[in-house]
C-alpha cells in the first residue's frame, strides 16, 4: 500500500529543515488580501523561492498556491511594494539583501511588449 502524499505544508516545513542551517532572521512578509504582515523565521541561507513556499504554507488557504506563482518584492516599512525594483531572483538568499519587509504578490503574466521584436521581413 503506498504511503499517503505529503501535504504542502509538510513539505515546505521539510524545505525549511533543509534550509535551516545558518543565522535565523525575522521577516515581515506582506501578503496581497491580508491586513497583517505574516512575521516569518527563515536561514539567512534561505532562497527567495524557499521563502515564498514557506509564506504561502503559513497564509490560511496559502498552501493551495504554487511559490511558482507567486513573487517577492522589496517592500517599504508599511508593505507597500517597491516597484522601482524588479522581483527578487528565485535563487538568490534571502540574507543578501539586509532588509526584512518584502511583499509578495501573484506573479505578473509577461506582457506582449515584453517579447522580443520580429525580424524586419
Amino acid at each position: 500500500e503506498a504511503a499517503p502524499r505529503a501535504s504542502a505544508l509538510t513539505a515546505a516545513l521539510k524545505e525549511r529543515g533543509a534550509a535551516g542551517a545558518g543565522a535565523g532572521l525575522t521577516l515581515h512578509i506582506h501578503a496581497a488580501g491580508h491586513a497583517a504582515p505574516l512575521v516569518l523565521h527563515v536561514s539567512e541561507h534561505s532562497t527567495i523561492h524557499q521563502t515564498i513556499s514557506l509564506a504561502l504554507a503559513a497564509l490560511p488557504g496559502g498552501e493551495a498556491s504554487s511559490a511558482h506563482a507567486h513573487e517577492l518584492l522589496m517592500a517599504e516599512p508599511d508593505g507597500e511594494p517597491d516597484d522601482d525594483l524588479p522581483p527578487l531572483s528565485r535563487e538568490q538568499r534571502v540574507g543578501l539583501f539586509g532588509h526584512d519587509v518584502f511583499a509578495l504578490r501573484p506573479a505578473a503574466a509577461p506582457s506582449a511588449s515584453a517579447s522580443p521584436p520580429s525580424p524586419p521581413s
